[in-house]
């Protein structure tokens, strides 16, 4: 009999170097399986399974290294001893002696730990397998364990890859204590549209068709496993549970879009001249349903101005991360216009004014413009005015030449800007 299961904790120096986020790994890094003295040698103690995100890969299966004993005790075993076997299409192992035993004395109640390799024509990954070798069995039959075993399911897709399998279950037929059971799976909620199942040959969990995280960016679905357990002629079914998160990885296959309040302020009247003012009464945003990157690409995204006013004004484009239609997090990009300095006080007339925003990776040969808008900028001269409509002085008669008699002023006198008086008349 033997008892399948995973380990998502181990010690550092019990896991092999694994490369998470490559296009071919396997899905955990630790696999374990318990054998006991009665197991039928003619039945696979484990299966692992490689993950490939692309098509039409071939993979192939090998153990790389066993060892056996205690921590700090352990021995080496000679791959062609033939006391553990793969095969190389399929990743399932077995083991040709009941129980096996471990080094010169024999220990029969002993730790393996199998290093296995899955290869493809570009890549390779390695997982470790821990085989705990027992007489007898001394457990009562979790259903939990059996149909899931002690692993964290959370996966991540990226978006418009192919179907491809996220998982693999134990064998449909469960080896373990439970005897003459047997294990089927099934997606039972969370399931929009058929985007995942359960493949009914291999228990493997895939995605049947590619995924787009600007519609959803992430799925909880609900796995059902039943456990069809036969004593005698009675037959009973239990039934476990358990859920999956899919996070819908993001690829940059979008392209900013005007909001439709963008054109409703083509006509821009500056009221506020001074250095440092906003010109815009609200910033223009563009949306775009690609997530901000992290950390964010400096310089990713471009704004160009076209103006006769390029001495004044200047455009700042800022990013931000918001929620969309659909509710999946997006970017947005808003547009300010400020003056970067203060426009004369008597200068006057109507200004075009046009903002062009480019995606600054886009190849030098393609064209990297995508959004534009045309502005009317209306400057009016400013016309001073007299803090007071009337001075009253009085002339002391033993005043002298150029005595002070009274001081003038104006309103809000423009920045960086003089003022010249003159006497117009005088009676």
């Amino acid at each position: 009999t033997v008892m399948a299961f995973w380990w998502c904790r181990q010690a550092a120096a019990d896991i092999p170097r694994h490369r998470q986020y490559s296009d071919f790994y396997f899905p955990r890094f630790v696999y374990g399986a318990t054998v006991y003295g009665d197991h039928d040698v003619s039945s696979p103690i484990a299966q692992v399974v490689a993950v490939s995100m692309a098509t039409n890969v071939t993979v192939t299966y090998g153990i790389r290294q066993i060892t056996c004993g205690e921590k700090g005790d352990e021995e080496n075993v000679d791959n062609a001893s033939g006391i553990f076997r793969i095969i190389p299409q399929d990743g399932r192992i077995s083991t040709s002696v009941k129980p096996p035993l471990c080094g010169k004395d024999g220990l029969p109640n002993a730790t393996w730990k199998i290093t296995i390799e899955a290869s493809s024509d570009y890549s390779y990954d390695t997982a470790l397998l821990r085989v705990e070798t027992k007489t007898d069995q001394t457990f009562p039959c979790d259903v939990q364990e059996i149909c899931f075993g002690h692993t964290d399911l959370r996966f991540r897709v990226v978006e418009e890859s192919p179907p491809a399998v996220l998982f693999v279950f134990p064998p449909g037929y469960a080896v373990n204590s439970c005897s003459h059971a047997r294990a089927t799976y099934r997606v039972n909620q969370g399931d929009d549209g058929g985007v995942f199942a359960v493949d009914k040959q291999s228990s493997s969990l895939v995605t049947t068709q590619r995924l787009d995280r600007d519609t959803k960016d992430h799925y909880n679905i609900t796995i059902t496993c039943r456990l069809h357990q036969r004593r005698g002629t009675r037959r009973t079914k239990v039934i476990s549970n358990v859920t999956a998160h899919v996070h819908v990885m993001d690829v940059d296959d979008n392209q900013p879009g005007l909001r439709p309040t963008a054109n409703q302020q083509n006509v821009v009247n500056i009221e506020n001249r001074y250095k440092g003012s906003k010109i815009l009464s609200r910033p223009v945003e563009l949306w775009d349903p690609d997530e901000v990157p992290n950390p964010p690409e400096i310089g990713r995204y471009h704004v160009a101005m076209e103006t006769n006013l390029h001495n004044f004004i200047s455009a700042k484009l800022d990013s931000k991360e918001q929620e969309g239609p659909t509710g999946v997090p997006g970017t947005l990009l808003s547009t300010n216009l400020f003056l970067k300095k203060t426009i004369p006080y008597a200068m006057e007339g109507e200004y075009p004014l046009r903002l062009t925003w480019q995606d600054a990776t886009v190849d030098s040969s393609q064209d990297g413009n995508f959004a534009s808008l045309n502005f009317t900028i209306v400057v009016t001269p400013i016309r001073l005015q007299f803090e007071n409509l009337t001075y009253k002085a009085h002339v002391d008669t033993r005043a002298t030449s150029l005595a002070k008699v009274q001081q003038l002023s104006v309103v809000a006198p423009p920045e960086d800007s003089s003022v010249t008086y003159s006497i117009v008349s005088s009676s």
